[in-house]
């Protein structure tokens, strides 16, 4: 599954639970990205609610079975309450449910560095087989 796929089915995954940014001209668009570690919005840009941001690259998992292997890929989504109004819990949830084999952990954010209500999905996506 490429990058622009998983963020579609995320998106339309989590369509009720996502917030919006509102970027620097004032208009909105649903607050999910794409980014790479480190990166962070353009200048101007305001984030209400929850925001989802999926790492653009995937982690390799490899997996040895019976006469040949197995690697999944597995994406990094961070699900980030702004307002302290969604529910990350729901969110991880259909996400979890939507992908098999994925998992969800709670982040610890100290108080001044962020949001302080953050999840990580660790996100597994179909198998590719090797020869």
């Amino acid at each position: 599954m490429d990058i622009l796929a998983l963020r579609s089915s995320i998106a339309a995954t989590l369509s009720s639970l996502i917030g919006t940014y509102t970027l620097a001209n004032s208009s909105t668009t649903p607050a999910i990205s794409v980014r790479g570690t480190g990166e962070s919005l353009p200048p101007g840009t305001r984030v209400s609610g929850m925001e989802v941001v999926i790492l653009r690259e995937p982690e390799l998992d490899g997996i040895d079975s019976y006469q040949r292997g197995q690697a999944f890929n597995r994406w990094t989504i961070y699900l980030v309450d702004w307002d302290m109004t969604a529910s990350l819990q729901e969110a991880a949830g259909k996400l979890i449910w939507a992908w098999p084999g994925s998992n969800a952990v709670s982040i610890t954010v100290p108080q001044g560095v962020g949001p302080r209500h953050q999840m990580r999905v660790d996100l597994q996506t179909n198998p590719e087989t090797y020869p």
